[in-house]
């Protein structure tokens, strides 16, 4: 399938790729496809699986699932700059930063 999901840094992404979300949490889109039980033509979504790089979080949920027209909003290709990361509590330290 095409990538056909425009993420908020303009991205276009498909099945395999990984994503960010604004929560800062990375995903891998699984599978693109209307909404279980949605007649042929209906509006399409992302299933997608946390990272397995990423360390296993007992509080946070291990699938996500979203719609295509709401990707710009909550996605990103990389990881968010948005300068609020440490603040949002996000493990994740792309610049090797140690806390």
């Amino acid at each position: 399938m095409a990538k056909r999901f425009v993420t908020k840094d303009g991205h276009r992404v498909g099945v395999g790729d990984r994503v960010w979300s604004a929560n800062h949490l990375p995903w891998v889109i699984r599978r693109i496809a209307p909404m279980s039980g949605m007649p042929a033509g209906s509006p399409l979504w992302a299933f997608m699986d946390r990272d397995p790089s990423f360390p296993a979080q007992p509080d946070l949920d291990d699938t996500l699932f979203m719609a295509e027209e709401d990707f710009p909003t909550y996605l990103y290709r990389s990881h968010p700059s948005d300068g609020t990361c440490a603040w949002a509590g996000c493990r994740h330290r792309p610049w090797g930063a140690v806390r």
